[in-house]
């Protein structure tokens, strides 16, 4: 997922977020782990849509607060390197999910 972030002095910073989307009985639910933020929606459009609005709201909160550097610090982000601006950060990485099949160590009666 894209998103924009505008610092106070008026810079945007785009990033591209890990946005991870599962059906939870008849909703679904839209889950960013580099934000710890997540949405829901009747559709998989509609938790991404909720998700969008839900993720602005948020960072015009931190940085209402004066809070976004810290939460962010605190989410797992870093600081980008220098050739970036100075407002940049580096997303955390993804987590990855894989299904795997256990075999039962004794063999059955």
């Amino acid at each position: 997922m894209k998103a924009e972030i505008v610092s106070r002095d008026g810079k945007i910073v785009r990033y591209t977020l890990p946005l991870e989307i599962f059906k939870e009985g008849k909703v679904y639910v839209a889950h960013c782990s580099a934000l710890r933020l997540a949405s829901h929606g009747r559709t998989r459009q509609g938790a991404e849509r909720a998700f969008q609005e839900a993720a602005a709201l948020f960072f015009e909160e931190l940085q209402r607060l004066g809070t976004l550097k810290d939460v962010l610090r605190e989410c797992g982000w870093e600081r980008a390197p220098a050739s970036t601006p100075k407002t940049a950060y580096t997303v955390p990485p993804q987590i990855w999910r894989s299904e795997i099949t256990i075999k039962p160590v004794s063999k059955p009666r």
